[in-house]
């Protein structure tokens, strides 16, 4: 499932983004110089989303996270399910 990650943060931001952009499932990682970064992400569970926010939240000088996970439309899904079948 893709995910878009939001991260307030209070200084450090090079160093915060560059630990976000090192994670295996994060592909791409913006950062504002209003004290935000945006990641989005690809993961395969709940549990590595966990993971990875749980990374996110331990960098020095994050102060909140907040995620959205991004919803297919019904007729992507069935494009993909008519694809496994």
């Amino acid at each position: 499932m893709e995910v878009l990650i939001l991260v307030a943060h209070l200084g450090w931001p090079d160093e915060i983004s560059s630990y976000i952009s090192k994670s295996p499932n994060v592909s791409e990682v913006y950062s504002s110089p209003s004290g935000y970064i945006v990641a989005k992400a690809s993961v395969e569970s709940p549990s590595d989303l966990k993971t990875l926010l749980g990374r996110i939240r331990r960098c020095r000088g994050v102060l909140k996270v907040e995620y959205m996970v991004a919803r297919r439309s019904a007729a992507t899904r069935n494009r993909s399910q008519e694809a496994l079948s």
